[in-house]
């Protein structure tokens, strides 16, 4: 009898060793975004700044009247049919939709929509 129970408190013991060291490991991951982490934003393009493709950037402005900045670099980008255009053919004064995060302080946009 004293064989089981050194047993099964050996075996709890392991069992309380891994799941620590599984629960340490998932919390060093790196976060991953999700859906929560997307923000949306509409109003006019102001602007669009394709001087550095690298940084390829477009500024709207809000119901508010205040001016939001998205990095537009890897966006996906469409019309209002939702048929593929490119970021030059937006321009100043159409109405759009932003799909976007925030990283490192930058509004990342990952989809812009013109809107009817």
């Amino acid at each position: 009898m004293n064989k089981i129970i050194i047993a099964l408190i050996g075996l709890i013991s392991v069992g309380s060793l891994c799941f620590a060291a599984d629960q340490g490991a998932m919390a060093s991951k790196p976060k991953v975004s999700s859906a929560a982490d997307l923000k949306m934003a509409s109003g006019t393009v102001d602007a669009v700044n394709l001087t550095d493709p690298a940084k390829s950037e477009i500024i709207i402005k809000g119901a508010d009247n205040n001016k939001l900045t998205f990095l537009a670099t890897s966006a996906i980008v469409t019309d209002a049919n939702a048929k593929a255009i490119t970021l030059s053919q937006i321009k100043t004064g159409e109405n759009i939709k932003v799909k976007y995060s925030i990283k490192n302080g930058i509004n990342e946009a990952s989809m812009i929509a013109l809107t009817k």
